[in-house]
């Protein structure tokens, strides 16, 4: 997943095709195919707006390949950010396993006083926590 800085038509979809688009572009989407990575986008859902007023472009992806791609449930983009890019969140489907042995603390041989020395160092206000 990230900024691919690669404009092609397999995620740039109906959205005008570039000048921009290399032979850098064609190697990697080769290697992407042959190694069967799965796209998420949606193609032609714009991820980059530039300031500039150019084109707008689809070159953050999410890409994945084998058991994890199962686990993708799916994906948002969030164009209301301070970046020229959108934000991309993934949902995933992850199996989770409670312990079936308790967790056990010793409280006791806890060192309070370092404890005590981490949370004044780091100035955590624990003003509004009340205890009983």
């Amino acid at each position: 997943m990230g900024d691919l800085n690669a404009h092609y038509v397999w995620w740039q979809g109906p959205l005008p095709q570039t000048a921009r688009t290399l032979a850098a572009s064609h190697d990697l989407t080769e290697w992407l195919e042959s190694n069967n990575f799965q796209l998420h986008n949606v193609p032609g859902l714009p991820t980059h707006h530039p300031r500039n007023g150019s084109t707008l472009s689809t070159i953050d992806l999410c890409l994945t390949r084998g058991e994890i791609t199962t686990t993708i449930l799916s994906l948002a983009t969030d164009r209301d950010t301070t970046s020229d890019h959108s934000s991309i969140t993934i949902t995933l489907a992850l199996a989770y396993t409670p312990s079936s042995v308790p967790v056990r603390r010793n409280w006791e041989k806890a060192n309070w006083e370092t404890f005590r020395e981490h949370v004044r160092f780091t100035g955590i206000d624990l003003t509004n926590l009340q205890g009983k």
